[in-house]
């Protein structure tokens, strides 16, 4: 595949890190993609399946670390029951993941300021359960916790537990995506993990993006009064180029299978040089906090019926007014 080669700068931002990217000869094809021309799938379509879901599994660690932390979080397990959900098919993904999403949206009528990431994956008999990372308020409630949240999932038991300490915290990231990958066959065409609008993963600003400029000349002047301090370099094999009378003919191998190098072209490689700055861009993150009980609002189109007031003439129908 053809391309061209380019130097970009990016900034990659998330909760208590920035990290500046120096990235060299990096190829941008004019288009690009897994599927041959005649619609078949390209044989290389499972090696990038994998690549996908690694980069699944890192944004569900970067969105679990920029919106929760110890003492917010909690892990929840939802799971059906066949006889509540005797007219669901709980092996049918399209199904449960409705029955998700109306679970989410009596939390957030109930909830203000609710976050969460979940992954999902089969039991043992083949239903589909969920696993949750979320800000939802327990503080050591359980009972009462666990009485909230089964009433809001109605589909069956639920399972929660604290997140109190830094170990607990990283031992449920990892759990999460365990379950992302397990059953992975049954996952294709659908988007591995679940996510509310306000859990925000990494913020990546590119000196080679066209919207991105303001931002990137912001940060940009911002991190000028700190030291540049590197945390890693390393090369990437990209691809193939040969040059011409002065023009670089480049080939771009995106499936990494380098099995041959085409006559007259040498190995070309890709530097990334990353770089770390003291400062902070945490205000860009949801605040590390647990989600509030929304005040009792009626519902639109209901109205409360007014008391009347009292009527110093109104009697019970047995009675009669007294003059």
């Amino acid at each position: 595949m053809k391309a061209e080669l380019k130097n970009i700068d990016k900034y990659e931002i998330n909760r208590g890190s920035v990290v500046k990217k120096r990235l060299t000869n990096v190829p941008v094809p004019v288009s690009r993609g897994n599927r041959r021309d005649d619609g078949t799938p390209s044989p290389n379509a499972e090696g990038n399946y994998i690549r996908r879901m690694k980069k699944r599994a890192k944004t569900i660690k970067e969105k679990c670390r920029n919106c929760f932390s110890v003492g917010n979080a909690v892990l929840v397990g939802l799971t059906f029951d066949k006889q509540k959900c005797a007219d669901i098919d709980l092996k049918d993904i399209k199904q449960t993941h409705k029955e998700f999403n109306k679970f989410i949206k009596r939390v957030n009528r109930r909830y203000e300021g609710f976050c969460y990431v979940a992954t999902f994956d089969k039991q043992g008999m083949g239903n589909w359960h969920y696993h949750m990372m979320c800000n939802f308020p327990v503080a050591g409630n359980y009972i009462e916790a666990r009485i909230i949240l089964e009433n809001l999932w109605q589909n069956g038991r639920v399972y929660f537990s604290e997140v109190l300490s830094e170990r607990h915290f990283n031992n449920c990231v990892r759990y999460m995506n365990r379950n992302m990958f397990n059953h992975d066959s049954d996952k294709r065409g659908i988007k591995g993990y679940l996510a509310s609008r306000n859990a925000k993963g990494k913020i990546v600003v590119s000196s080679g993006r066209v919207t991105d400029k303001q931002k990137f000349k912001k940060i940009d002047n911002d991190v000028k009064q700190y030291t540049l301090e590197e945390i890693y370099s390393t090369k990437k094999r990209v691809g193939f180029i040969q040059e011409i009378n002065g023009t670089k003919d480049v080939i771009v191998d995106f499936d990494n299978q380098y099995t041959f190098v085409p006559a007259g072209y040498q190995p070309l490689d890709m530097e990334i040089t990353a770089f770390s700055y003291p400062v902070r861009y945490d205000n860009l993150f949801p605040r590390l906090e647990t989600a509030k009980p929304k005040p009792n609002v009626p519902k639109k189109g209901s109205k409360k019926k007014a008391d009347k007031p009292a009527n110093k003439h109104s009697t019970d129908n047995n009675q009669t007014p007294q003059k």
